[in-house]
């Protein structure tokens, strides 16, 4: 119940300017409600993550979010509200991938216009709200807080469910009855959210590290220090293409 009425508010308002009357108090109240869905029984992998009713929930909350990030409102969204954000998206992916979620990533990166020839690497605000989501997936998903998993009930399940999420994203996918095969993907690696993490990655932090803009140099650090996080898991092959690899010899260089 507390969940649907976060919802509620959440869609009653948002961070477009023009709507905007008491920003530090709607900022509060919208952290305060992000925090409680984020607490909610919704995004904590019990027994009841297959329910109707939190399904049905779930769906809501990633339109919501997903709505929030597609329009102007990153231009004003304080960063804690964005950080926010990024982990109930990272969350929901925990919780969704790939049976209700199948194509998170580029859902995310479409709704913020970075897909294809939106041109959105014009947009710093869009690059900063994406590389904050990859973040807290990565920290929900592989590097977990020691504090939080501890805190919880489930722990044991949350462990689980983050490995069948983490080698799904790499197309390793446990099948009835056996174990999960790291030899032999279930669909080629191209096709991967893993391979699509790295390659947008890579390709940002080829076109952006050569500027002479500072906001685009920012955006470059932050992608470079996002990349580090991954390339520790998904195959190094999925973040080489030839503009990285360049990019790495002029380095050296």
């Amino acid at each position: 119940g507390l969940a649907r009425e976060c919802l509620h508010l959440l869609s009653l308002r948002g961070w477009s300017g023009e709507q905007r009357t008491s920003t530090e108090q709607f900022d509060s109240v919208a952290f305060y409600a992000l925090s409680t869905i984020q607490r909610s029984p919704i995004l904590q992998c019990n027994n009841q993550s297959g329910d109707a009713n939190f399904v049905s929930l779930r769906h809501q909350l990633k339109q919501n979010l997903l709505c929030t990030i597609s329009s102007t409102c990153l231009r004003v969204m304080p960063s804690f509200i964005a950080t926010k954000v990024g982990v109930l998206l990272a969350l929901l992916v925990r919780e969704e991938y790939p049976r209700f979620w199948p194509n998170p990533v580029l859902d995310v990166m479409a709704a913020l216009r970075l897909a294809g020839d939106s041109g959105g690497h014009q947009d710093k605000h869009s690059y900063l709200m994406h590389l904050c989501f990859l973040d807290a997936l990565s920290d929900e998903i592989v590097y977990p807080s020691v504090a939080e998993d501890s805190s919880n009930g489930n722990l044991q399940a949350q462990r689980d469910r983050r490995e069948q999420v983490k080698d799904a994203m790499r197309g390793f996918v446990k099948t009835a009855n056996t174990s999960t095969d790291h030899t032999k993907p279930s669909i080629s690696v191209e096709r991967t959210e893993a391979a699509a993490i790295a390659r947008w990655l890579s390709e940002t932090l080829a076109q952006t590290s050569n500027s002479n803009s500072d906001e685009v140099l920012e955006i470059a650090v932050k992608t470079a220090a996002t990349l580090k996080r991954y390339v520790s898991w998904i195959e190094l092959s999925l973040a080489s293409n030839a503009g990285l690899v360049s990019l790495l010899y002029s380095g050296l260089g």
